[in-house]
């Protein structure tokens, strides 16, 4: 179950780690998206054909070019020890990075306290790490490392003592040594105004996956082919019963800003999930809690998503992206959306991507890859989100978007 921390820290702590939700995103000039693709970085996993012919797929169709894929060789599995991630996956990546110029720096012959080699970098070039189907996407427990770095945890909580994570939420400090392992670590993209505004050492890091390689190259397609829509499909906000005040005040606040930007939406606020209705068709947008596995009306065959559509369901383990019927990540993937969220083990409520941040940077013209990491506090966790992160679901709404004006 999704526990809420705020239950065991004060109020006032857990303000100054996540901040005041107040900063809106600003609309960005179109110039800051003209040579992004050129800084988009991919990576491969040698050990499976499906990655290798998936990451140059996406190359192509995005005119990133071919040399910007990094190949690394690791399991083809979805989990990973941490040492088999440092040794195979972390490190690997980081020597490459820096050996073609994507980070500013130079490696040195020696490892830190968990394995990884150490780095000087004084920042980075990359705009988006992309890891692609075939690459792991989470880290198992490594209790024997928890000791050797437990005074950063931030919270001080024996519940974050783990070093349980996404593979994508460790893969972003390529450029900084020494970075904690244990617990979360403070997101400098969350709530940062503007996307060009980059970070000089985190890498915004991506995934393109899903339960298999044909639906990993429909996302791809979709996404192209949405972003020249004229006419967005509508939403459903499905409040289902969650077990706190808080998610819903999330979803509710979703409603509103789809409500302020011309999307026919409708939300169902009954104790459990939205049965079969007439309004679950032709979606462009959901979002709903709280739920273990993928079931209610968006299950029915009456629901359908448009290309290039954005599904996100809060639940503790909904990121089994693989998997076709477990979770809801993998299934939304399978039904038809292009952007999906989950988390690959417990991330507690306030720790993960907000539903609201995450559509007001998306229907103010920001791109997937950006909204993402400005709705998301923390790092070093538990989230995963799948999607092209050139990706601008609202890019042909450009007249609308100019009306919106921040709160």
């Amino acid at each position: 179950m999704m526990n809420r921390i705020v239950s065991i820290f004060s109020m006032a702590l857990l303000a100054s780690v996540l901040g005041t939700i107040q900063a809106y995103p600003e609309i960005m000039d179109e110039s800051y998206y003209a040579n992004l693709t050129k800084r988009t970085v991919i990576v491969a996993n040698l050990a499976s054909k499906d990655s290798v012919e998936l990451a140059s797929f996406y190359a192509k169709q995005r005119e990133i070019p071919l040399a910007n894929i990094l190949y690394i060789n690791c399991p083809d599995t979805e989990r990973v020890s941490w040492n088999v991630f440092v040794e195979q996956i972390f490190n690997p990546i980081r020597t490459d990075l820096v050996s073609r110029g994507w980070i500013r720096g130079k490696i040195l012959p020696e490892f830190d306290s968990h394995g990884r080699l150490k780095i000087v970098a004084n920042g980075v070039k990359i705009a988006y790490l992309v890891t692609t189907y075939g690459v792991p996407f989470a880290i198992e427990n490594a209790p024997g490392e928890i000791l050797k770095d437990a005074k950063f945890d931030v919270f001080n909580w024996e519940k974050t003592h783990t070093t349980a994570a996404s593979v994508d939420s460790e893969l972003g400090f390529f450029a900084v040594h020494g970075s904690p392992i244990v617990s979360v670590v403070n997101n400098p993209y969350y709530e940062r105004r503007n996307a060009r505004e980059e970070s000089d050492y985190i890498v915004k890091v991506s995934r393109i996956d899903g339960p298999s390689l044909a639906i990993c190259k429909r996302i791809i397609l979709d996404s192209i082919e949405a972003e020249q829509t004229e006419t967005l499909g509508r939403g459903f906000i499905d409040l289902g019963g969650g077990p706190t005040t808080l998610g819903d005040e999330w979803l509710e606040s979703v409603f509103g800003i789809l409500e302020d930007v011309g999307i026919p939406v409708e939300k169902d606020v009954g104790k459990s999930l939205a049965g079969r209705g007439p309004n679950l068709d032709n979606l462009s947008f959901y979002f709903g809690w709280y739920a273990a596995n993928f079931s209610g009306g968006i299950a029915s065959e009456e629901a359908s998503f448009k290309p290039g559509s954005i599904a996100f369901h809060i639940h503790s383990f909904s990121g089994k992206i693989r998997d076709e019927e477990l979770g809801w990540t993998g299934p939304l993937l399978v039904k038809g959306a292009a952007v999906s969220v989950g988390n690959v083990n417990e991330p507690y409520l306030e720790l993960t991507h907000r539903p609201d941040l995450l559509l007001k940077s998306l229907s103010l013209g920001w791109n997937v890859g950006d909204a993402m990491a400005y709705s998301l506090p923390m790092l070093s966790w538990q989230t995963i989100h799948i999607g092209d992160p050139l990706y601008r679901p609202f890019l042909s709404k450009l007249k609308i978007i100019s009306a919106i004006k921040p709160d």
